[in-house]
């Protein structure tokens, strides 16, 4: 029992240090690839996004980066979506939104099959999705809405070109650490079983 009562401590204190970490300073990242998208292609093309949350939680610093694509990029941006389906768009890191009552556009993309943008997102930048045929329930400039699509695994990035219109390379966006490593990966939740096992 006195094992039980320790283990449910320990395990209430990790998850008050994640919560506490939720959203100030919070770095996310994608690597992407063109056999990640939807359907897959076999061409190779690369990419990275990095990001880091800033301390006061309202702005998203951003790099995009890609490499070898099949001809220059029309736009990127980042879908509400998992990993498998194609899903509407939140935000742009270029080349968009064009059009959108209510949401700046950003720069054209540069008209390179390699190459790297840095830039930020704020609530100003996030696309309402909360009407027939795309109700996901995100309002217009809903910062924290898109930033729990981001740490729940539930956004994507992507960039498109005019070859492939769907998107030519993709990756799926993962929560991590200032190292790009997953905040949850350093504790081990199967020692609650095998400690309480141990005691009975």
């Amino acid at each position: 029992m006195k094992n039980l009562f320790l283990v449910a401590l320990l395990v209430s204190a990790f998850s008050m240090a994640l919560a506490a970490d939720d959203d100030h300073g919070v770095v996310f990242s994608a690597n992407l690839s063109t056999f990640n998208e939807v359907p897959p292609k076999a061409n190779g093309a690369h990419g990275t996004f990095r990001a880091k949350l800033s301390e006061d939680g309202t702005t998203l610093n951003w790099t995009f980066t890609w490499s070898g694509l099949t001809g220059p990029p029309l736009f990127a941006h980042i879908h509400f979506g998992l990993k498998g389906g194609n899903y509407p768009v939140m935000t742009f890191f270029c080349g968009g939104p064009k059009g959108v009552s209510g949401i700046p556009q950003k720069p054209d993309c540069p008209q390179t099959t390699s190459g790297s943008i840095s830039g930020t997102t704020t609530a100003d930048d996030i696309i309402a999705l909360n009407a027939a045929p795309n109700d996901q329930a995100l309002d217009q400039h809903d910062f924290a809405g898109f930033l729990s699509a981001l740490r729940y695994g539930s956004a994507y990035a992507n960039m498109h070109t005019m070859r492939f219109l769907g998107g030519e390379i993709r990756g799926q966006v993962r929560r991590g650490d200032a190292d790009g490593e997953d905040l949850h990966a350093g504790f081990d939740f199967g020692f609650v079983t095998r400690l309480a096992g141990t005691r009975r």
